[in-house]
């Protein structure tokens, strides 16, 4: 991806949602913890799934199989930073921190979003989805 002769990668790009996501959360009463279908979304909501749009359409062409098998290496990513972060693999002990988690499980919403939209069309059907599924598991959840 470029802009005005400035070439970005795709982890530049993730990297700077993440850092957004981490540090721009809104604040919400507790009758509007999840979304409502149809509700207006709020500036970072709708800010996050534009630029998932934006992903999406620069990743058009990538296969649905692609899509989930980068969902999954992130996941392992998050597996691993949590392996470092808590000292479980005696070679390397300590070497991860917090951030380095939060940053690899924003890769993981991120990239799960991006996939998202391949399959479901486009980043608003997408998100129109995931906000049907959060009320179905809040729900459930007794919430």
């Amino acid at each position: 991806m470029s802009t005005k002769g400035i070439s970005y990668t795709q982890d530049d790009v993730l990297n700077q949602l993440a850092r957004q996501l981490m540090t721009q959360v809104p604040v919400v009463g507790a009758s509007t913890a999840y979304p409502v279908p149809g509700w207006p979304l709020f500036p970072l909501e709708e800010a996050m799934w534009e630029q998932v749009g934006r992903l999406h359409a620069h990743h058009g062409d990538v296969p649905v199989e692609i899509r989930l098998l980068k969902l999954t290496e992130e996941v392992g990513e998050a597996a691993e930073a949590l392996i470092g972060m808590q000292g479980l693999n005696s070679r390397k002990g300590i070497c991860r921190s917090r951030d380095d988690l939060l940053a690899e499980l924003s890769d993981v919403i991120i990239t799960a979003a991006v996939a998202m939209s391949g399959i479901a069309g486009d980043a608003d059907q997408a998100r129109d989805h995931l906000e049907r599924r959060l009320a179905v598991v809040t729900e459930r959840a007794g919430l």
